[in-house]
């Protein structure tokens, strides 16, 4: 009977504990939701933009995928009101570059207007306007979030009669053919698919592109002389390896053109010189600091830790820079020891 008492007795305070912490948790939760239903926490939230949606570096929150691009320099600046600036690099007439550079906008205007709509909501709350521009381009048209700003052109460029065509299909099909032949760039293509006839401003000074202009003119045909005097000295140094070069100089012929040709790996190919170069016992630390960097690296960590993390955008272009022109000088200077 004593056991059997004892049992019960646990049984009812295991019942009265869960009992208790039951209605804990409910009451917890009544609090929280009556508290937010309010509008206090709920617009405290919405005051605090930190903890309604965490603040990002625009280096970092504007940051295209992968596939698209990368972001590989970039200064924030300090003084009020200062104007965020965007520059794409481009690589003209090469429809890979240029179709990157369409969905880059596609990124940056879902981005960008994804952000203004959180600032219109933060300011409705406090019956402001919210600090947001857009550009307004066709009645009907969504605004672009930011002015996109084009070279080779001054002033606003109408783009109506392939943006405005009724069907969308042929539009874009037609666009996508243009841009691939080189005719239309992928600023132009982004305007014209998203029907937006006066998204891009030309940013060009008319005086000075009209004097550069000229200058290219003029010079076209002696550069083009030129050209054709540099390649035919070329075809003439070709043709002397098979009689003037060494075997080791035809080995760094052929493995420099697999490098450049992208069938050798930066750091195989790096390796290579740099034990032909411990051969001749030179120094990479004195004369190629960048090179002598990445081979210590490399060796020690099993991969090349350039760009490191660490580094600043700009240093890591820079870094990478020299490691590029260090190894065509160090080919150079190896084949010119081997002749």
């Amino acid at each position: 009977m004593s056991a059997k008492r004892s049992h019960q007795n646990i049984q009812k305070m295991t019942r009265d504990f869960a009992h208790k912490r039951l209605t804990q948790c409910i009451a917890l939760g009544l609090s929280v939701s009556l508290l937010w239903t309010s509008g206090g926490l709920a617009e405290a939230a919405l005051d605090v933009p930190h903890l309604a949606h965490p603040a990002y570096p625009p280096q970092i929150e504007l940051a295209p995928p992968a596939a698209l691009g990368a972001v590989v320099d970039y200064f924030n600046s300090t003084a009020k009101d200062s104007k965020r600036v965007i520059l794409i690099q481009d690589l003209h007439a090469h429809y890979g570059v240029q179709k990157n550079i369409a969905g880059i906008l596609d990124f940056l205007t879902a981005k960008l207007s994804k952000s203004r709509s959180r600032l219109q909501a933060a300011g409705s709350r406090e019956n402001t306007a919210a600090p947001s521009r857009t550009w307004s381009l066709e009645p009907g048209a969504p605004p672009l979030p930011f002015l996109l700003a084009v070279e080779g052109a001054a002033g606003p460029i109408d783009s109506s009669a392939m943006s405005l065509f009724p069907d969308a299909k042929i539009k874009e099909a037609t666009a996508d053919y243009l841009m691939r032949e080189g005719e239309l760039t992928g600023a132009e293509y982004f305007a014209v698919v998203r029907g937006l006839p006066q998204a891009l401003t030309g940013v060009e000074d008319l005086r000075f592109y009209t004097i550069h202009r000229d200058l290219f003119r003029q010079t076209y045909r002696d550069r083009s002389e030129l050209v054709k005097a540099l390649q035919a000295i070329q075809s003439d140094l070709l043709s002397l390896r098979n009689t003037v070069y060494t075997r080791r100089v035809k080995d760094i012929q052929v493995r420099s053109e697999a490098y450049h040709k992208g069938k050798l790996s930066t750091h195989t190919y790096i390796d290579y010189l740099a034990s032909l170069a411990a051969d001749f016992n030179l120094p990479l630390q004195i004369g190629y600091p960048a090179l002598a960097r990445y081979v210590s690296e490399y060796r020690s960590n099993g991969v090349p830790a350039l760009p490191r993390d660490t580094d600043t955008p700009r240093l890591r272009h820079n870094l990478l820079d020299d490691v590029a022109h260090e190894t065509a000088e160090l080919a150079f200077r190896l084949m010119l020891a081997h002749v």
